[in-house]
């Protein structure tokens, strides 16, 4: 798994990848978080934008944090 946070005139760009690209995430649905991608749904949760790819050969799930 590799973590990227850039900075931009917006906020911040937080990419989570990880080379399991034949696995597309799948939010996370009731209390348990073992069945879905946690990743995913923090991004829903905290960023206004957010989504995944894949690209290079590898998943990305990504969100932008804005400032308050």
């Amino acid at each position: 798994m590799q973590v990227r946070v850039v900075g931009t005139a917006g906020g911040w760009l937080i990419d989570v990848s990880d080379a399991d690209v034949d696995r597309p995430p799948t939010p996370v649905t009731g209390p348990d978080l073992a069945h879905g991608d946690f990743g995913l749904f923090l991004a829903a949760r905290l960023c206004p934008s957010h989504g995944w790819s894949v690209r290079g050969g590898r998943k990305h799930v990504w969100g932008c944090l804005r400032p308050a």
